[in-house]
């Protein structure tokens, strides 16, 4: 072969052990598809050659579809013919410099109405050129239809549709306009000199708190963090332009559903996909994906598409939907459900069949519109950790209250008293970490006799190992992180990572570790950036099961643990709370409790009570928040510049505060919610406006 084959092996996917080079196509019940360019790459099972020649297939069937400059110019035709319910944005630009377009469609386009909100998103993957196409068809049809048709009209007053039909702009290009077979984008890396990452494996993870559900956990062959791979996660959660643009767009809005279109299989999918236990709103998830499934005929006219949880087709991690759902629940409060089509037959059926395909698609479309109202009353709330917001100290009185995005049922609350440096030397066994898979080893040590080793080889059940700190601790401007790390992993397939969280559920990776040590290495991190938050620290391992390296081994891990944490109370029905404490130093969190349990805790924060003062460890300035005047009370020793930036990272309002003294700001104007104050040095200070 020259170019790539498309090639149909006939054997369940899940008793076949795939080679890491070959790119899965399509997923059935007693067989699967394959792209190859040798047929040494195929499995030893029967087999059928389906396409001999996908770039040769490619210029065959590229004139029934859209070239990315024509869709631009259709989409934006669109928007200008119906101003009174499009509007047309640019909410990024990809590595090549084209834009990432979304059209919000509502009878108020330019309001938002706190009416249900439903995303629709096309093309990941770039050469899946029909998700493109089917989005389209729905703004052009809903367009066309309101103010003739009664039910379109009803749907697009009532609700805010928004359709993003090319989410890989570059990708496309490259793949349709020019005639390559392509699967990721365009984003170049000179270290490797290879092009693309996977944008459906480019997420944030399942935030869930189950750790292999994470970005770059890996599932042999359906995700690899080897860069010239076809499903390539990038170098850390949300790496992509394209990616994050569309994250942006997600959390600036609560969307009940979000669904995103591929190709190809004839099915309809939802979480969990990294593994196959079911999501916590699985009822819902699978009614709706049913009555999807059940609307959508199939490319060959006979029969629907199928419906199933998207680890029946094979286990993911990094992918839209789990990022999603598993976001959207734990972070912000209230599930959107999401859900993946695997539209067609064919990565390209003819131009005579796509008018089918995206005709019924949108029959599916309509029905998730319809239903969006009802399914939004329905959705149960997770306790997202509260913010605390104001403490005051009178005759050993110390006051606290607290701002729950979500409000629960009853709150708990917790002290700590200091939190000292510790050198975990592993030569004991502690409390100090929650393992999966790590363990203490003495085959390695950096100083006494012990490590911890991530011990993870060919007998192995599991394809990712960990282990985390249970208890976030505060972080101070002049903190520092250090330990010691050996490591022998197979140099870019494998990965070692350390991370840290401010919520045990989205990671940042901090370092990452692959090849050979070649002995022990000390290293340093400053954590200035998460100053005045609380963090969890993590190691995790993962590979693919092809090629095994000895591992990681990590030792003289420097941390600060409590010196004691003491429960206050557990069934506050209130949001402000008053108990008795002597003159100190003090850290207290809060959580609260739904019908789905206990929530997350908030971050430490720190106070220090003198007679009749309870202030925050903020250097140079700090803010006390009065929820009943909506005034802000700040207190500084000096000039300062401060900015107050809300939820998304918008700039609400900027003040200078000169000298010495107390300055009273009224937030009255601003929408409830949580803000952040800044200075300069990069000090915050989180506040909320409630009514």
């Amino acid at each position: 072969m020259i170019n790539s084959s498309l090639v149909r092996v006939y054997a369940p996917i899940h008793e076949v052990k795939l080679t890491r080079d070959v790119e899965l196509a399509a997923v059935f019940k007693d067989s699967f598809d394959l792209i190859v360019k040798s047929y040494v790459e195929i499995p030893p099972y029967p087999y059928r050659v389906i396409i001999e020649d996908m770039e040769q297939e490619i210029l065959s069937r590229k004139d029934g579809y859209h070239s990315f400059d024509g869709f631009v110019d259709t989409f934006t035709q669109i928007a200008v013919n119906h101003t009174h319910i499009a509007v047309l944005d640019t909410i990024g630009w990809s590595y090549e410099g084209r834009p990432i377009l979304v059209m919000k469609l509502s009878d108020n386009p330019q309001v938002d109405e706190h009416e249900p909100a439903i995303l629709f998103v096309g093309l990941h993957h770039a050469r899946e050129w029909p998700s493109l196409e089917i989005v389209l068809f729905f703004a052009d049809t809903l367009t066309q239809a309101y103010g003739y048709d009664g039910l379109i009209t009803e749907l697009i007053n009532s609700c805010e549709v928004y359709l993003l039909p090319c989410l890989n702009p570059d990708g496309y290009v490259y793949c349709h306009d020019e005639g390559h077979d392509w699967r990721k984008n365009r984003h170049y890396f000179e270290e490797f000199d290879t092009c693309g990452v996977d944008l459906n494996r480019n997420y944030g993870g399942a935030t869930n708190g189950d750790y292999e559900g994470d970005w770059g956990s890996i599932v042999s062959w359906a995700v690899s963090h080897y860069p010239a791979s076809h499903t390539y996660t990038g170098e850390a959660p949300f790496s992509e332009l394209e990616t994050q643009a569309l994250r942006d767009l997600i959390l600036q809005e609560d969307f009940v559903f979000a669904i995103t279109y591929h190709t190809y299989g004839e099915m309809v999918i939802w979480p969990w996909g990294y593994t196959f236990e079911c999501a916590p709103d699985s009822t819902i998830l699978e009614d709706i994906g049913y009555g999807m499934a059940s609307r959508i005929t199939c490319q060959s006219g006979y029969g629907t598409y199928t419906a199933q949880q998207s680890s029946m087709l094979y286990p993911t991690s990094g992918d839209m939907c789990d990022w999603v759902y598993g976001y959207s629940l734990y972070l912000r409060g209230y599930p959107t459900f999401p859900y993946t089509v695997e539209a067609c037959a064919e990565f390209h059926p003819p131009a005579g069949c796509i008018h089918q395909v995206v005709r019924e698609n949108f029959d599916a479309a309509v029905y998730v519109m319809a239903v969006a109202d009802s399914i939004q009353g329905l959705r149960v709330p997770w306790i997202v950790s509260p913010v605390i917001t104001g403490m005051d100290y009178e005759d050993t009185i110390l006051t606290v209250e607290w701002y729950p995005p979500v409000p629960g049922y009853r709150y708990a609350l917790e002290k700590s008293v200091g939190w000292p440096w510790h050198i975990d030397s592993a030569e004991s066994e502690t409390n100090w970490w929650v393992s999966n898979g790590f363990v203490r080893s003495g085959d390695r040590s950096y100083s006494g006799s012990y490590s911890y080793f991530s011990n993870l080889n060919e007998y192995s059940a599991e394809h990712t190992h960990w282990m985390v700190t249970p208890i976030a601790f505060p972080v101070d401007t002049s903190d520092t992180v250090t330990f010691a790390i050996w490591y022998d992993i197979e140099y870019l397939y494998d990965r070692g990572f350390f991370e840290v969280s401010t919520n045990g559920r989205e990671w940042y990776v901090i370092d990452d570790f692959t090849g050979s040590s070649e002995g022990w290495e000390v290293k340093s991190y400053p954590l200035r950036d998460y100053a005045g938050k609380s963090i969890y620290l993590r190691f995790r391992y993962t590979v693919d099961t092809y090629v095994f390296g000895e591992g990681m081994y990590v030792d003289d891990i420097k941390l600060k643990r409590p010196d004691t944490v003491v429960t206050i109370d557990t069934c506050i029905t209130d949001t402000v709370y008053r108990f008795v404490v002597t003159p100190g130093t003090y850290y207290l969190r809060v959580r609260g409790e739904g019908t789905r349990g206990w929530g997350d805790w908030s971050a430490w924060y720190r106070v220090t009570t003198e007679t009749g003062i309870a202030s925050y460890s903020v250097k140079g300035w700090h803010v006390r928040a009065n929820i009943v005047t909506n005034v802000l009370e700040i207190q500084h020793a000096g000039d300062v510049k401060l900015s107050m930036f809300d939820i998304m990272g918008r700039r609400v309002y900027e003040m200078q505060l000169d000298g010495r003294g107390v300055t009273k700001i009224s937030v009255r104007n601003l929408p409830p919610g949580v803000y952040f104050i800044h200075d300069m040095n990069g000090t915050t200070q989180r506040i909320a406006v409630v009514r």
